[in-house]
């Protein structure tokens, strides 16, 4: 059998690892193939591109690999030809692309590519395999005149209606019906007032009804915290500077290590991470400590 240097053979196997855009994995014995790239622990992984993209989301859909790029919209490759195919999106940054586990949808978060380029919508829902594509942000793109930079989003997995999203200015919204309707959860009501809070990442547990959100406070040079223990409704600061209060600063989400105790990873700038244990532990001890 020829070996296969496609994305697909990894992503039959479930090799995590395949989300290192640039190289993927060969899977079977050799016959006829492409020279590897690169050998990783004992394996042979093969440069499939493409070239001048800057790959900002990824993603599988249907056993295919999907890649959200920063101003060249989304790509989707075809491993009968070895190429990659323009999607949908051109000239655009799509910071995310989220595919459900059932298969009958897809999410993609789009904003202009640099000022004064603009998108009609910062969210859009694909049910056709990203043929056609529906706005559902609900109007937060045409607050902002259709500029600015949508923030992170998030699929609740134990209820696919259920999203978050961080419109630009500080804001968080959440969606209880798939995107038709959104309610701003954080943040000012005012979309004139610029706000020094940034929300980069959100993250639902698969558990519980708890949602964390960080990011940053621009004007303080300070990490933040939120989190939220009704699915997003109602909010508290779980921030370094309140670890040790009444507030506590800890989830419930398990930390990866077998026998542990319940801790969160939050990032905190480029390659920085803070996790804080458990609760009792927290207020012990006062601020969490790098990690």
């Amino acid at each position: 059998m020829p070996r296969y240097v496609f994305v697909e053979c990894c992503l039959r196997t479930r090799v995590r690892s395949c989300a290192w855009i640039a190289l993927a994995r060969a899977c079977f014995e050799p016959a006829q193939s492409l020279p590897c790239t690169a050998t990783l622990s004992g394996h042979c992984w093969v440069y499939l591109g493409p070239e001048n993209v800057h790959v900002t989301a990824l993603s599988e859909v249907g056993g295919q690999l999907w890649i959200g790029t920063l101003d060249q919209g989304i790509f989707r490759y075809d491993g009968s030809q070895r190429r990659w195919n323009k999607l949908a999106f051109s000239g655009k940054y799509v910071a995310s692309i989220v595919a459900m586990p059932s298969g009958d949808a897809v999410w993609a978060t789009v904003s202009g590519a640099a000022f004064p380029d603009t998108t009609f919508s910062y969210v859009y829902l694909s049910r056709d395999n990203g043929r056609t594509w529906q706005p559902r942000d609900g109007g937060f793109a045409a607050q902002q005149r259709y500029y600015s930079t949508v923030g992170p989003f998030a699929v609740d997995p134990l209820n696919s209606n259920r999203l978050l999203l961080g419109p630009p200015g500080g804001r968080l919204a959440l969606s209880e019906d798939g995107g038709v309707t959104w309610r701003q959860v954080l943040g000012p009501r005012d979309t004139t007032v610029a706000s020094t809070l940034d929300y980069l990442a959100l993250a639902f547990s698969p558990t519980s009804s708890r949602v964390w959100a960080g990011g940053s406070n621009i004007d303080l040079g300070e990490q933040l915290a939120r989190r939220s223990d009704d699915t997003g409704r109602t909010w508290v600061d779980r921030s370094a500077r309140t670890c040790g209060t009444r507030h506590g600063c800890c989830s419930t989400t398990p930390s990866g290590q077998p026998g542990s105790r319940l801790g969160v990873h939050l990032g905190v700038g480029p390659g920085n991470w803070r996790r804080w244990r458990d609760v009792e532990s927290c207020v012990r001890t006062g601020p969490p400590r790098p990690v």
